[in-house]
């Protein structure tokens, strides 16, 4: 059997680290104005389908705004996802880091580790943006 290479070991929530980031929050905070903007530009679009006489003026104008909505709800979608990344991008380096610091061997999540390895997650906290 092979000898575990590991000697030091330690284990972060990650979810809690997420949830305690300011820029996670802000992106957040960003999404949800994403939203309420998306959500007037609706109400405004059904006034204005409202406005139309004849039934073939608001099938045009639905059709030609569903296609606009689709494309502004995935502008939102990507953008959001795209900047998400790079967040546990920089967190997931930022364990890294403190992991080499404080000299381990290796990292996991707290949520997959039944017994043993140190909590590192409140460092992680402390140096999260």
């Amino acid at each position: 059997m092979p000898k575990n290479t590991y000697k030091n070991i330690a284990v972060v929530d990650v979810n809690k680290v997420v949830l305690q980031s300011k820029k996670v929050q802000e992106l957040k905070a960003e999404q949800e104005t994403r939203i309420r903007e998306l959500n007037q530009w609706l109400a405004n679009v059904k006034a204005e389908v409202d406005s139309r006489i004849t039934n073939e003026e608001k099938q045009a104008l639905v059709n030609e705004y569903n296609k606009q909505f689709a494309q502004k709800q995935n502008d939102i979608k990507a953008k959001y996802t795209e900047q998400l990344q790079l967040i546990e991008k920089n967190i997931s380096d930022l364990i890294a880091k403190i992991a080499e610091e404080k000299g381990y061997d290796l990292v996991l999540s707290k949520y997959i580790t039944l017994y043993g390895g140190d909590d590192i997650t409140e460092d992680v906290i402390e140096v999260v943006e």
